[in-house]
Formats: structure tokens, sequence, C-alpha cells
């Protein structure tokens, strides 16, 4: 099914933030996770935006101390003067991990579901997309 504009431009915008997050000025692909790395990018819109705070806490004690994550970053729109830049979001997540049997972990782990049960509920809608590091050949379906 053909993506529309919107969903082209919200997906160049979370591939440009996650890798903007992961690489952080790296230059070698062992500094910013191996080929096998999955990047969980979500970007979450609350129904009452003032709970942001709380999310991100749940976020940090539910998600953080998981072992199978190996990168973490978590919260609100920042504005950079850049009038292309998406804001409508509460809260963006990036969670990687070493590998897809570690992702499937974290999918089932306590903390993800006690989150996901908690905030689904409380949000209008949640943006996710899953990045890899490895070929484009590597990661078709």
């Amino acid at each position: 099914m053909p993506q529309s504009a919107d969903q082209q431009t919200r997906g160049v915008l979370a591939l440009t933030l996650a890798v903007g997050l992961l690489a952080g000025g790296c230059t070698s692909l062992e500094k910013q996770g191996g080929p096998d790395q999955i990047n969980h990018v979500v970007l979450i819109q609350l129904e009452d935006p003032k709970n942001a705070e709380e999310l991100q806490q749940d976020c940090l004690e539910l998600l953080k101390p998981i072992p199978e994550v190996s990168y973490y970053a978590c919260g609100p729109h920042v504005d950079v003067g850049r009038d292309n830049i998406e804001d409508d979001y509460s809260i963006g997540l990036i969670v990687s991990f070493e590998s897809r049997a570690a992702y499937d972990a974290y999918l089932r782990a306590r903390g993800h579901v006690r989150l996901v049960e908690k905030w689904k509920p409380r949000s209008t809608g949640m943006i996710i997309y899953d990045i890899g590091n490895g070929t484009p050949s590597a990661n078709a379906r």
C-alpha cells in the first residue's frame, strides 16, 4: 500500500532522529552498534500533554533497566529553530538492541509490558519504527 506524503515525511524525520541520536557524532559502525542492531523508535502523543514528565519517568524506571537494552534515550521534542522538524508528539523514545533475540525478549519484559498497559490507553497515537544497522538487503522481508 503506498504511503501518503505525510507518512513518508514522518518516516524520513524519524529515521533522521534515530540516526542522529544513535550516531552521536560517531564515524565507525563499531561505535554505532553491529549490523544486527535494532533501533526501536517510538513517538508518543498523549491525550493530556501535561503527563509527559510522568511518562518519561516511567520509561526511565521501567525500560532502561531491562538487560537487553543496549542504548536508551527518552525525552520531549527539542526546538532547534528549524521549520521542517515535526513536533507533534509528547515524548520520543529510542531503545536499541544488539540482536533480534534481545529485541524479542524486551517486548516480553515485565517493564515493557507494564509501560504499554499503563500508557497506551492514555495516548492518542504512537508512531513506531524499527530501524536496523544492516544493509537494506539484509533487512528485507
